[in-house]
């Protein structure tokens, strides 16, 4: 029989991680972590603690910085979520995760793991919102605030990941103690039980899958029904984690449903996450399965156009590409993206902004006067005019930040008069830019001017993708086998015309998730242009070592 002390001991051996996240909102699929703290704890001692920034990839809404006294330059040069996750995975391994309000903290964690295709670790898990109203029935208010107050804690940086994630762990041992007196709750499964929130296996489901058998490496995966219909296919950069996951009780709504109706699961495996991406937009446009709701169709897109037939072009919207001699920037998947950087051009260049029939009355308007246009209605001087375009395509390439620059001083004007409206607005268009010049800047040359080899590395293997002219070639995908790989590139330096060239919507949809992926995983790309290099042998040279 266990007496009294033995009791006292039930949590002495269990090591507890108390995890807190602050964020963009309250929104795990919307919003963004942007900080996390993570405190350690074992027999009622703080063994260790982690925390970091974290770049959401998005500006902050001013209330957050208000709130938190995060920035945006404390974000710019911080880690995203996926290179510091596997540090977070291993900080928190082995322990029982704890956290205030535990539903909220989890579901970031959780969200912020499924964007990285990293398993998220199965812990048990603890609430301090649950256990205080167990603990203090008649405490008015169990927010981290009044709590600290009732047990007389010292709170440091309040809104803080880590200083709220030390403070929880303080009134989780004292909430321990307390507890420990409690006949009743002999062990850490009886005190989790007082929270009823733990993340197991789904239960009801008929599949049965050999997880040894699945690999650690990208690529896309089908789950079947009984009659071996495709209901649901998938992508990951770990097709062990990413299909382990559909079967926790943590899961989407989604993934319980895909999990108890899927009989059997197939693997298809990738060079690299970026193939497995492209390959799981295509075979979802093929087999069109019921449970998967996205990327079952093709996407308007959109180009910026400038009419290099006309001696003084300006940037227009356009929603169709052609091989024309003018030049293309995008695709973009909303014309709102495309006006936004007219407009963004138009306020911060000397390009016109007339029409050609205006332009041709060789009459100079209110623009010229404001020193927003250089006038080649008066003085039509081309090389001025080649030149301010030349600007207009450095800031396209990312090469000129003076627009951004600019931008951020007038939205920190307005925040500063507390004008959060105006700053809002602007902050949601320099969102909008930063995301486009972004994406723009990765070829740093309009679409239609782009031939280049770009070399995906991931572990062992590697993807080899063309862009020539603007379509998409895969080496060893799709039918492209090495030969035909290689011919293409021999054209190019040969010279050779194709009549029939033109972009398809599956070149479009692939140069996206291209653009995509790779402004997250620069580290893990090199892009080799074909002018760059005098022949085919030389080129691939460079390329393959």
């Amino acid at each position: 029989m266990k007496s009294k002390a033995d009791n006292n001991n039930f949590y002495r051996d269990v090591t507890f991680s108390i995890i807190d996240f602050e964020t963009t909102g309250l929104s795990p699929l919307r919003d963004r972590a942007i900080e996390v703290g993570i405190v350690k704890i074992k027999n009622g001692k703080i063994l260790d603690r982690f925390s970091s920034f974290i770049n959401p990839g998005i500006l902050l809404p001013e209330f957050i910085t208000n709130l938190t006294g995060i920035t945006n330059d404390d974000l710019s040069d911080a880690p995203a979520f996926e290179y510091i996750a596997s540090k977070i995975k291993s900080f928190i391994m082995d322990s029982v995760l704890v956290a205030h309000n535990l539903q909220f903290d989890y579901s970031f964690l959780r969200s912020e793991f499924e964007r990285a295709d990293i398993e998220i670790p199965q812990l048990k898990t603890l609430c301090t919102v649950k256990l205080s109203k167990f603990s203090f029935p008649d405490l008015k208010s169990k927010s981290l605030k009044n709590l600290v107050k009732h047990l007389h804690i010292r709170h440091v940086n309040v809104h803080r990941a880590l200083g709220d994630a030390e403070a929880t762990a303080k009134v989780l041992i004292k909430i321990l103690v307390l507890l420990s007196n409690n006949p009743e709750i002999t062990s850490i499964d009886k005190l989790i039980s007082l929270t009823q929130y733990s993340p197991s296996k789904i239960q009801n489901v008929s599949i049965n899958i050999n997880q040894n058998a699945i690999p650690k490496n990208p690529g896309v995966y089908f789950f079947k029904n009984k009659f071996d219909k495709i209901i649901y296919i998938g992508k990951s950069k770990s097709l062990k984690d990413r299909i382990k996951n559909h079967f926790q009780e943590s899961a989407s709504t989604n993934s319980h449903k895909i999990a108890k109706r899927a009989s059997s699961v197939e693997i298809k495996e990738t060079n690299s996450e970026l193939t497995a991406l492209i390959a799981e937009a295509e075979y979802i446009k093929e087999f069109n399965p019921d449970y998967n709701s996205l990327l079952k169709r093709y996407p308007k897109s959109y180009f910026l156009k400038f009419r290099l037939h006309n001696k003084f072009p300006v940037p227009e919207e356009v929603a169709s590409f052609s091989f024309d001699g003018d030049d293309y920037f995008g695709p973009f998947v909303r014309r709102k993206d495309v006006n936004t950087l007219i407009e963004t051009i138009n306020n911060s260049f000397e390009l016109r902004e007339c029409s050609d029939k205006i332009l041709s009355k060789s009459i100079s308007c209110y623009l010229q006067d404001i020193q927003r246009c250089i006038a080649p209605c008066e003085n039509n001087n081309g090389d001025k005019y080649s030149k301010e375009l030349e600007k207009v395509y450095d800031f396209l390439a990312g090469n000129n930040t003076f627009v951004t620059d600019r931008l951020l001083r007038k939205m920190k004007i307005f925040s500063d008069s507390k004008r959060y409206e105006q700053a809002a607005d602007i902050r949601d268009s320099l969102n909008n830019i930063f995301k486009n010049i972004n994406k723009l800047s990765v070829f740093s040359e309009p679409i239609n001017k782009t031939n280049a080899v770009v070399k995906v590395s991931c572990a062992n293997k590697s993807d080899l993708i063309l862009i020539k002219w603007g379509k998409v070639y895969i080496q060893n995908f799709d039918n492209c086998k090495k030969e035909y790989f290689n011919t293409l590139i021999d054209d190019y330096y040969k010279g050779t015309i194709f009549i029939d060239n033109y972009l398809d919507e599956k070149d479009l949809e692939r140069m996206r998730i291209i653009l995509s992926w790779i402004i997250k995983n620069k580290s893990q790309i090199k892009i080799f242009y074909l002018k760059n290099y005098p022949d085919k042998n030389t080129l691939l040279s460079s390329v393959l070592t």
